[in-house]
């Protein structure tokens, strides 16, 4: 004879509970190591402009100093009797002087000269150019390391004529235009068209108009 205890029914409920409960704990066990498994997205990396280097660019700004050499030709005029007669083409060379300002592209400045010219007039080979002086202010254009200038100023030079024997002081002004090269922060290479007109009058009262064309490389050294 058998026993039997409780509702059939039930007890597969009871069992179904179990399971279920059984069922739900592996899942949530599972879960983080399936979580730990996922391997997250690599987001793409953000591209980096390259960093542009700005080149340095030369600055005129300071003194400086430095010497010249060329050549020298002209004419000269003398009134009375109003006869002109030309120079001879030959050296010229001396020293410089002067101090930049920079502001933009645009450079100011100013410089004095001294030098020497052995030519002179073609119908008096004796007479000479004792010295000539030169005071100018400049005005140029910079792109970098080149400037181009143009300059205007005032001039002087000591004339004489030993078959007279006599000697005079000439005055006037100055022009011209010339380029320069930054070859290094220091170092400075150039070429300078000058133009002169000097007057002035001996002991017997005998004007000399001298228009005088120069054409002179230079070397300047930056302070």
């Amino acid at each position: 004879m058998r026993w039997q205890f409780g509702n059939p029914n039930q007890r597969k409920g009871s069992q179904m509970k179990h399971l279920l409960l059984a069922s739900t704990v592996l899942t949530m066990a599972a879960a983080p190591a399936l979580a730990g498994s996922v391997v997250a997205p690599t987001p793409d990396p953000t591209p980096v402009a390259p960093i542009q280097v700005q080149a340095p660019v030369y600055d005129w700004t300071g003194p400086y100093a430095g010497v010249y050499g060329g050549g020298l030709w002209g004419e000269q005029t003398a009134t009375p009797p109003g006869a002109t007669d030309t120079f001879d083409f030959a050296t010229s060379y001396g020293g410089f002087a002067g101090y930049n300002v920079q502001s933009g592209s645009m450079v100011y400045g100013g410089e004095i000269a001294a030098g020497f010219y052995n030519g002179a007039p073609t119908g008096s080979p004796t007479d000479e150019f004792d010295y000539i002086g030169d005071a100018k202010l400049r005005l140029g254009y910079a792109m970098d390391n080149v400037l181009l200038y143009g300059f205007g100023g005032a001039s002087t030079a000591h004339y004489s004529d030993p078959g007279a024997p006599d000697d005079w002081q000439l005055w006037g002004a100055n022009f011209g235009a010339g380029v320069e090269f930054g070859v290094s922060e220091n170092v400075v290479i150039g070429g300078e068209y000058i133009g002169r007109y000097l007057t002035g009058e001996d002991s017997g009262g005998t004007s000399y108009d001298n228009w005088l064309h120069g054409a002179q490389a230079r070397i300047s050294i930056r302070f």
